[in-house]
Order: structure tokens, then sequence, then C-alpha cells
């Protein structure tokens, strides 16, 4: 091997045994080292991008203009092409002879240095939000539905057979004469055919309140009685209601048949209803326009990235709808019975229809049933709940007791002693029940501080609750309660 070159690379001579390999790795290697201490020239660095202009305040600022791409650096020059390998000696013709190794590429000559990237002009700032718009002012409170009557039906079978004074069967009721439609009292076991226990149900019914005892399946079919008298529970297990016959239909004139399936409805003047349907939400304000899309600024001369434009201000949030007025309290109910409809009635008004027993509300346009065939009619206003002896918590008691918070929502059951209503217990809304469980008067006192008040009357102060009497107390206000019920003086 010997240096043939101003630039000293090897290069094998003609008196040199041949050895590719060797010679062609020797001779790469000075091209490396040629290469790596002769670089190409550098390239000029690009000329620095303006600076994009500030967007206004809200609008989008403009971007820069895009810097103009750094002018690309001088190709560095071509790394001399390797001087091509002396080709192999032609081998003895016969085996191909090993090809020759490819020389070596002569080394790329190193790139130029890629001109400096133009700075990105500023991001324009964020437009201003919208404002919110207002919220709709809220709906007008509804008007509180008139006071009006209540009904509830049980599922019994008859027992015509007997019409002694006693414990009719689970399930069954009988009436105290063999002619039903000539019956003064009728007898009801406490549990009916669903084996449900309605004992605090019977015990609230009083005078005047109507009773229908109707075939199940046809409501055709039906008699119609008024009581009389206080109905009186005979050993906890069946009521005697003391009753004078107003009408009947179809088999009912003539008595229903021994188990036969009957339907026991009740109709009692409800008590004050819940408040009118709350009024419809005001219609949600428009959306504040949203703030234009700042122009997109002209994209500035690549450079490094600059800085984030300031984020617009978040719009102002739309004020709150006013509440809505609060709904005119309902006047007390009452209902007409008749075989046509009233003239000119107001809106809330009930009629019995004494022609096909069923029960009409005028809604202000026209006539509605609640519900068909008096199949547990909702009170106008009568209020949800006083009627459900099933899903209401008992808290029994057997000596004097005073009322505590965790009795809301509870009817308390007491034997003996009396109940106290205490101050600064209970808030406006909370309500209890009462239940004489004994064959003795108990007092409802009023504590110190507490006003007591009979409901539809100005009276106040303690009140006496008669055997098996149910007595509801309501808070009205601070220390402010009213109390109503049956056996109640």
């Amino acid at each position: 091997m010997s240096n043939s070159t101003a630039k000293n690379f090897r290069y094998p001579t003609l008196d040199m045994s041949p050895d590719v390999p060797r010679d062609m790795g020797l001779l790469a290697q000075d091209i490396d080292t040629y290469l790596t201490n002769n670089p190409g020239p550098q390239g000029t660095q690009g000329t620095q991008g303006r600076q994009g202009v500030q967007g206004v305040q809200g609008v989008q600022g403009t971007t820069g203009i895009q810097g103009l791409i750094g002018t690309q650096g001088t190709q560095g020059l071509q790394g001399a092409q390797g001087t091509q390998g002396t080709q192999g000696i032609q081998g003895l013709l016969g085996t191909q002879g090993t090809q020759g190794v490819q020389g070596l590429q002569g080394a790329q000559g190193t790139q130029g240095t890629q001109g400096i990237q133009g700075l990105l002009g500023n991001q324009g700032t964020q437009g201003v939000q919208g404002v919110q718009g207002t919220t709709g002012t809220q709906g007008v409170q509804g008007i509180t539905g008139a006071s009006g009557s209540s009904s509830s039906y049980f599922n019994y079978k008859a027992d015509p057979n007997s019409q002694a004074n006693s414990e009719p069967a689970d399930g069954y009721l009988r009436w105290n004469n063999a002619t039903q439609t000539s019956a003064t009292t009728l007898y009801v076991n406490h549990l009916t055919s669903d084996n449900i226990d309605i004992d605090l149900f019977l015990a609230i019914l009083k005078t005047e309140d109507k009773v229908y005892v109707q075939d199940a399946n046809n409501s055709n079919n039906y008699q119609q009685f008024k009581i009389t008298g206080t109905p009186n529970i005979g050993n906890n297990t069946y009521v005697q209601i003391p009753v004078s016959y107003i009408g009947a239909g179809g088999t009912g004139v003539t008595g229903f048949a021994n188990n036969y399936s009957l339907v026991l409805i009740t109709f009692a003047s409800g008590v004050q209803g819940t408040t009118g349907i709350q009024g419809l939400i005001g219609i949600q304000g428009t959306q504040g326009v949203q703030g234009t899309q700042g122009v997109q600024g002209t994209t500035g001369i690549q450079g490094s990235i600059g800085s984030q434009g300031v984020t617009g201000l978040q719009g102002f949030q739309g004020t709150q709808g006013v509440q809505g007025i609060q709904g005119i309290l309902g006047t007390q109910g009452t209902y007409i019975t008749s075989t046509t409809a009233p003239v000119s009635p107001l809106q809330g008004l009930a009629w019995l229809n004494t022609e096909d027993s069923r029960l009409y509300v005028w809604s202000g346009t026209q006539w509605f049933e609640p519900y068909n065939n008096f199949s547990g009619i909702q009170g106008i206003q009568g209020i949800q709940g006083i009627f459900g002896p099933a899903t209401i918590p008992q808290n029994s008691q057997t000596s004097s007791y005073t009322l505590a918070l965790a009795d809301m929502g509870k009817h308390v059951s007491i034997t003996t002693g009396g109940i106290t209503v205490p101050p600064s217990i209970f808030s406006s809304g909370d309500n209890i029940m009462i239940y004489n469980n004994s064959s003795s008067s108990q007092t409802i006192t009023q504590g110190s501080g507490v006003t007591l008040r009979l409901a539809g009357t100005s009276s106040f102060g303690n009140r006496t609750l008669s055997q098996y009497g149910l007595a509801s107390i309501l808070c009205v206000a601070s220390n402010v309660f009213v109390i109503s019920g049956s056996g109640l003086s």
C-alpha cells in the first residue's frame, strides 16, 4: 500500500498482492478522516422573522407575518467520489471471482447548518367572551287548588247470612238487616280481603261522611249510605258504622250474595290541600353573542414560538331570574249533589252526579273525573298521606309524652298520660299525628310559648282527644300549630 495522492489517500499499487477487504477498509478510513477535518462551509443564518403585530384586545390579533425560511445553508461540498476501487484482478476464467466490494460512496459533504428558524409572531389575544344572557323571569306560582273532598276504597266480601253485631270474618262486611237497603248499621272487619289493617282509617270516619258498598267488577251495582253517628270500634277487630240509606243501583237494590266481591268506598270532606302546581320556569335568557374570532394573523417568519397571547376576559354571568309570585291560596272547597251539572260553577267546584254516582270537578272550562268510578278519587285539596295507614311509622307510648323532632312524619300512639307540644323544636311544615289508643280521653297540652290553634276557629289552647280519637298537628310558623281531627274538642 502506498500514498499516491495529495490528500494522503492510500491506494493499492500494482506491485501489491490483491486484498480487497483490507485495501477498501484502509481507503474508507482515509476518506472519513479527510471529511472530518475538512467540513463543508457553514450555511448562512436565516433572516430573523419580524415580530407579529400584537392583536387588539378582544379581536384575535393578526399573527405575525411568516418569517422567511432561513436560506438553506450551502450544501456541503460533495465529498470526492471515492476512487473507484481498482477492479479486482481478473480471476482466472473459471470460478467467478468474488465481486469486488463496492467502493464506498464518497462521504456526503456535511450539510450546511440549517438557518435559524425565524421567531413565530405572537398569538393574538382571545376575543372577549360575549356577556351571558339574563335568566328568564321565574314563572308565576300556580294557584292553590280549592279545598274539596277525598275518598278511599278497600276490597271486601259480602256476608249476608248473619245480621249479628259481632266481628265478621277477616275481609268481610255485613248488614244489620237481611234487607240490605234497610240496614242502619254496617259491621266491617278491620282487615280487608287484601289482608290490609285499616284500623286507623276507620277510626277517622265521622258523621255526614258517605259510604258506598259497590260491586268490585261493575260500578252500576251499588248501595249508598250516609254515616249518622260516630263509628264505634269493637274489640279493635271490627267497626260498627251507623248509617242511613240514600240510594242503590243494579244488584245493590236486591242485595249482594254471600262471598260477593265488593269495594267499600268512603267519601269524606278533605282538609286544606297542597299548594297549586309550581309556575313554569321562565324562559332561559338568550346566550350572549360570542366575541368575534380575531383575524388570523399572517404567519410570522418561522422562528422560536412566540409567547401565548393573553386570554380574553370571561363574559359576565347573567343575573338570576326573579322568583315567581306565590300562588293565591285557594278557597275552602265544597261539593254539590244533583242529577244535572251546576250552572256557572267556580273553578275547583266538585259535583256528585247522583244519577250515575260519579264525582266531577270543574276545571274552569269543563267537567272532568279525577278518577273513574270512585276508584280512590283524589281530594282536590285533601292532604295526601292522612289516609295512608300502611306507610305512617308509629311511636308507641304508654305514659305522658312530649313530642320530639324525631316524631315528624309519624303517628304517636299513646295509652295514657297525654301529649305535650313543646316550643322551639319544630319548623313550618312539620306534621305529626296523635292516636288515642285507649278508652279514656287524653289531653294535648300546648307547651310554654306555644300557640295550639283549633283548625277552622280562632280558638287556641289545650285540647281533649276522646277515646280512640285521631288528631293531626301541623306546625305553620315558629311555635304556632294547627290541630284538627276526629274526637277532638
